[in-house]
């Protein structure tokens, strides 16, 4: 009877230390893996904040080239002004000589107030060209800042996006971190039990758990 309980005895100690060791290979392979899971999250963040850096790169050249293209925009639109109210200016004034010209000489039949007077009409039809071809250098001017500003939205909204995706790399990158302190803490108080569960009763060493990269072990102080 009493080798009968000593069998028992001992094999349920030996199913008690089975499942500590199990458990403790269990906690060892997890912690690994967090440490895997934290490696490549810490890499994936640092190419979010590479992007970041590249896109804000991005959106500071294009807000440059954008005051650039707005300060010729302005100074061209200034000198269109100036030179079409010059030449509508012209213009009217061409116009009204012509009709005074038409009016007062044509049925004198003077050869060189008519010419003046076809003159006169040359100088309407380059300066309505003139005229055209300055509107065309606004709209031209138009278009591009349109497409300019297009182009910033665009790198706003994708910067806005590497943003979100950065926050979320980081709040996964801490919930990591968090799982990985807590695995550690576990796998110590692992350690700790088994270690009293095998030590020798009257031993006066002690337990130190240390940590080199990343895998936890421990040595015996005496």
């Amino acid at each position: 009877m009493k080798m009968l309980d000593l069998s028992k005895t001992k094999y349920i100690k030996q199913k008690k230390i089975q499942s500590a060791i199990s458990f403790l290979w269990y906690m060892y392979i997890a912690k690994n893996k967090q440490v895997s899971e934290y490696i490549i999250l810490h890499e994936e963040n640092n190419r979010c904040l590479q992007q970041q850096e590249s896109l804000l790169l991005q959106l500071q050249l294009m807000q440059e080239y954008k005051l650039k293209i707005e300060m010729e925009f302005k100074n061209i639109k200034e000198q269109t002004t100036r030179e079409l109210n010059k030449v509508m200016t012209q213009l009217k004034k061409a116009s009204d000589e012509r009709d005074n010209y038409k009016s007062k000489y044509l049925l004198c039949n003077k050869n060189d107030k008519l010419n003046k007077l076809t003159n006169k009409s040359a100088m309407y039809d380059d300066t309505i060209i003139k005229t055209r071809k300055l509107q065309d250098k606004i709209n031209y001017y138009e278009q591009v800042k349109n497409e300019n500003n297009k182009q910033l939205d665009k790198i706003n909204g994708t910067l806005l996006q590497t943003q979100k995706q950065l926050d979320k790399c980081i709040t996964d990158l801490n919930l990591s971190l968090q799982q990985y302190n807590i695995l550690k803490v576990t796998f110590f108080i692992v350690l700790y039990f088994l270690y009293f569960l095998f030590k020798p009763i009257n031993t006066t060493c002690f337990f130190v758990p240390i940590v080199v990269l990343y895998n936890s072990v421990g040595i015996e102080i005496c």
